[in-house]
């Protein structure tokens, strides 16, 4: 009986140390990403809210321009994120002249994705007349439930510590995710024509940058 037992024993271990493998295979290191967004295929017919809360789809709204710049950014509590859309803001007439719309996403709840493209816009009037309307020349949306950065393989692990949240990312409490800063560049029919994903929180495309992709198209 004994002899039997220090025979099954070494392939006992070896079965508990496959699984042990097995299951660490299966996960990722935090900041690791592995996106699902390949130039020449068609993007999924994503599913966003607007700033009032009410859901919205991907596909009519590229039917409003013959180019669009879709850009997932981490949120409202980023200043690298601010930066990104002033310059496009700044150069938001060039972008009209391609053709192109601006499309912007993030984890913020629906009433922050309204604040934050508020404040670009405020900085960008400044010293213009008081009390002038504010207007968005560009469209932002809420994923506040991670579904379609974590569809597209672009969400990753949010690091304790940053921002001034409790629990959950900065963007949205209840969600510890938030998206690597990814700029697509789309056709009316939705095909996927360029891609960046940056490779940190800093790396994104300047205006200037996406305006050379946009200008080289057929």
């Amino acid at each position: 009986m004994t002899t039997t037992w220090l025979r099954v024993l070494p392939i006992f271990g070896l079965l508990l140390s496959l699984i042990a493998c097995s299951s660490l295979a299966g996960t990722h290191p935090r900041g690791e990403i592995s996106p699902r967004i390949f130039v020449g295929q068609k993007i999924p017919d994503l599913a966003f809210l607007d700033p009032k809360g009410n859901g919205i789809r991907l596909y009519p709204l590229l039917q409003n321009a013959s180019k669009t710049v879709l850009v997932f950014y981490q949120g409202y509590w980023s200043s690298e994120c601010q930066r990104q859309f002033a310059d496009l803001r700044e150069r938001f007439s060039d972008f009209k002249k391609q053709g192109a719309q601006i499309i912007g996403v993030s984890g913020d709840d629906p009433w922050r994705v309204e604040e934050f493209g508020r404040k670009i816009e405020k900085e960008h009037l400044v010293g213009a007349a008081e009390g002038q309307p504010i207007e968005l020349p560009f469209l932002l949306f809420s994923d506040s439930s991670c579904a379609v950065i974590r569809k597209l393989g672009i969400a990753e692990e949010e690091k304790s510590g940053t921002g001034d949240h409790r629990g959950g990312s900065p963007s949205n409490p209840v969600h510890n995710w938030i998206a690597r800063p990814t700029t697509i560049l789309l056709d009316i029919k939705g095909t996927i024509r360029w891609v960046y994903i940056g490779k940190s929180a800093k790396d994104r495309p300047g205006a200037d940058v996406i305006l050379q992709v946009l200008a080289g198209w057929s």
